[in-house]
């Protein structure tokens, strides 16, 4: 027993890695490494002859972002809080301490609580008050803290460590009061005065700033936040190439360059009859005629009469073609074939 009981101490004298070492490890790794990654892996797939690239099939889909759903007072709540909890911690690190500075959580987070909580009447009369409420302390707050962080310009700490522990917090403090001036503006141009925002000029998170809005056309989930990420995979279900999209461009933008990108790995175009999803017929036919070795192949006569039915119609008698490549092929009145 006691020779169980060192052992047991010796094997958890050894410390042990974090909740949270893998997702750090694999936040280092950059889309570049990424990227080098998957194509090494087609390339030696397409070396061992696992993969030969005649078939290919394209389609698109949403990454969200991990954020809660946005909206003006929540997104001005969100500026405060984190703006007064970096300014704190500046005050931790400063050998005085920040001064001037007047935490005002309580009073926002009231304020966003009664506008998420209001019933539609109620936001007729008192919405518009509310608001400018939240956005007179936001914008106190953010004046505060640029002040704050003038204070500290050239404070150094009681070691090279705090210094730059210092440098670093009045940067992000400097980079969240962007962000919060421009969620002050886009609230004041939407609830204020009454202007229709551009999606792309709007903020949806402060902590994931990058995130898109996008509409697919789904009717259970229309609208999603996130990015679009176009795949192209093969027959064998390898990913052969992607691409992250910016905004909420169209789907068949991206089909002249996934053939070109297919062309260049596998040094051929597909043949047969690639599935393409999600794209309308002009675009691919257009894109087919500009490569010499493509052309637009013309779909067979169930496919044809699949095809002039209605959407929702089509979508229930595809269970009546036996391959289901045809059955994806119908959805589209073309497709791609190699050239003869």
């Amino acid at each position: 027993m006691a020779t169980r009981c060192a052992a047991l101490r010796s094997s958890t004298a050894t410390a042990s890695p974090q909740h949270d070492a893998f997702n750090r490890a694999f936040n280092r790794i950059t889309p570049a490494t990424l990227q080098a990654v998957n194509q090494a892996v087609v390339q030696a797939a397409v070396q061992l002859g696992l993969e030969e690239g005649k078939r290919l099939r394209v389609d698109t889909t949403v990454v969200e972002t991990n954020i809660h759903y946005p909206t003006d007072a929540t997104l001005l709540w969100d500026s405060v809080r984190t703006i007064t909890r970096l300014v704190g911690d500046l005050h931790d690190q400063l050998p005085n301490g920040v001064k001037g500075f007047t935490n005002r959580t309580r009073s926002a987070r009231r304020r966003m609580q009664q506008l998420q909580r209001m019933t539609a009447q109620q936001r007729q009369q008192q919405q518009e008050t509310k608001y400018r409420e939240l956005l007179r302390i936001t914008g106190q707050v953010v004046q505060n803290a640029r002040q704050a962080v003038e204070q500290a310009e050239g404070i150094r700490g009681i070691d090279v460590v705090a210094g730059l522990v210092i440098d670093q917090l009045r940067q992000q403090i400097a980079f969240y009061c962007q962000l919060a001036d421009r969620v002050i503006d886009q609230t004041r141009r939407r609830v204020i005065e009454g202007e229709p925002v551009p999606s792309e000029q709007k903020v949806y998170s402060i902590f994931e700033f990058h995130t898109d809005l996008i509409k697919r056309g789904k009717a259970q989930k229309p609208v999603e936040f996130g990015h679009k990420v176009f795949l192209a995979v093969s027959a064998q279900g390898l990913i052969t190439d992607y691409r992250v999209l910016e905004g909420n461009p169209a789907d068949s933008d991206h089909v002249e360059a996934a053939l070109e990108r297919h062309q260049q790995t596998f040094q051929h175009l597909p043949s047969g009859t690639p599935q393409i999803a999600a794209f309308t017929a002009p675009p691919m036919c257009s894109a087919a005629s500009r490569l010499k070795s493509a052309r637009c192949a013309s779909p067979s006569g169930a496919e044809r009469r699949l095809r002039s039915r209605k959407p929702w119609s089509a979508a229930r008698h595809s269970k009546k073609l036996n391959d289901s490549g045809s059955a994806l092929r119908a959805a589209s009145p073309c497709c791609f074939a190699a050239g003869e």
